[in-house]
């Protein structure tokens, strides 16, 4: 009896110096979390930050180029909010015709085939609210998704150009996974 008793002293001493190391573990790794997370937040918020004025200035831009292109019957699309490596489209449209004549449609269809991330109504409307109302945005894209033009992914609320197949045999590949 004696024997077992010593033992398990001597086992609880062990675990007790493994708890007091794995606390100290745990300590640093919680100071590094903390850091790692104030680092992160100040990151979040320059890179907000700059997105605001990078907005605010491709807005900007927008609004000059359209004043610019006014006279030559071309309408810009420009991004409100960046996204990777996108050139600016331009939406071309004959002098005698008028914003109301362009085919809204057509200009949210294109915008999305820009963004293959997808986009969320309101950043639709955002790049568009020059030529198209904001519930016509939703009364396009609902007409879309209809059609099966369209995906639209729940979770992050954003619409995105359906992929069509480019060929029979694609279709046939498609046919026999499903």
């Amino acid at each position: 009896m004696k024997d077992e008793l010593k033992a398990v002293q001597e086992f609880v001493e062990i675990c007790k110096e493994r708890f007091t190391e794995s606390q100290r573990r745990f300590q640093t790794a919680h100071q590094g979390l903390q850091k790692a997370q104030q680092e992160f937040a100040q990151a979040q918020l320059d890179q907000n930050n700059w997105q605001g004025v990078l907005a605010s200035e491709m807005a900007r831009l927008g609004r000059l180029q359209q004043a610019a292109q006014a006279n030559q019957g071309t309408l810009p699309i420009t991004p409100s909010v960046p996204s990777t490596a996108e050139p600016v489209k331009q939406i071309s449209a004959n002098t005698s015709t008028s914003v109301a004549d362009v085919n809204k449609t057509e200009m949210v269809r294109e915008l999305l085939n820009q963004h293959a991330e997808g986009m969320t109504p309101g950043e639709v409307w955002a790049v568009l609210k020059n030529y198209i109302p904001r519930p016509y945005v939703y009364s396009i894209l609902k007409r879309l998704k209809d059609a099966d033009q369209v995906i639209y992914n729940k979770r992050r609320k954003r619409y995105s150009m359906r992929v069509a197949p480019k060929n029979e045999e694609e279709i046939k590949e498609q046919a026999s996974i499903h």
